[in-house]
């Protein structure tokens, strides 16, 4: 029995921002996050130092994000037709160093409320 999820797509608009618009956004009081992806922490040490940019506006990211967003009008919900089991399927093998980090950033999740235990079956295996 397979199941179907379906959803309504929205396009995400990620982009890169000059430092004029970056400026801009500053002073009209907007938040901006900046993500950044590194396989490896010592690849960290020197990051600011890269890139002056970041330096220069470094008070306008948050250390931390603050929490879950508000509580909107619609909150988005997934209906499941009438009889549809959950699909059980094994997570992705990792290495013990992979698992280590994952152990440790669900539980920094945790502790900071952005996540919360579930017994759901939907929910990871």
């Amino acid at each position: 029995k397979a199941a179907v999820i379906q959803g309504v797509k929205r396009e995400v608009a990620v982009r890169k921002l000059t430092a004029m618009q970056l400026k801009r956004a500053k002073n009209r009081g907007c938040t901006l996050y900046v993500v950044r992806m590194i396989e490896n922490a010592e690849e960290d040490n020197d990051f600011m130092e890269k890139y002056p940019l970041l330096r220069d506006f470094s008070d306008v990211f948050l250390e931390e994000l603050p929490g879950l967003p508000p509580k909107r009008e619609f909150d988005f919900v997934i209906e499941i037709k009438l009889g549809t089991e959950p699909i059980s399927k094994a997570p992705y093998r990792m290495t013990t160093l992979e698992l280590v980090e994952l152990k440790a950033q669900l539980q920094e999740l945790l502790t900071k409320g952005l996540i919360r235990p579930s017994v759901s079956p939907w929910g990871a295996p």
